[in-house]
């Protein structure tokens, strides 16, 4: 199991859809719990959550510092 964030990115941004897969599940928790902290509702926040996900797969590119994937996730929830 790969372990390095910025790797996982790097290959996510190639095509490795197993590679966001293991990004979504290192992440979930704190995008969700941003998400509820600012919606104050369960359903919102997973709304959010699943939305700031699509957004992130759809600009990866973006991420210019792959290993702060976390910070650059928490900016778009």
């Amino acid at each position: 199991m790969r372990s390095d964030t910025g790797e996982l990115v790097r290959s996510a941004r190639a095509g490795d859809a197993a590679a966001f897969e293991q990004l979504v599940r290192r992440h979930l928790r704190a995008a969700y719990s941003v998400a509820f902290a600012v919606t104050n509702d369960p359903n919102d926040a997973e709304d959010v959550t699943q939305d700031a996900f699509i957004t992130a797969l759809e600009r990866l590119e973006e991420c210019h510092d792959p290993d702060r994937f976390s910070g650059w996730l928490l900016r778009i929830v």
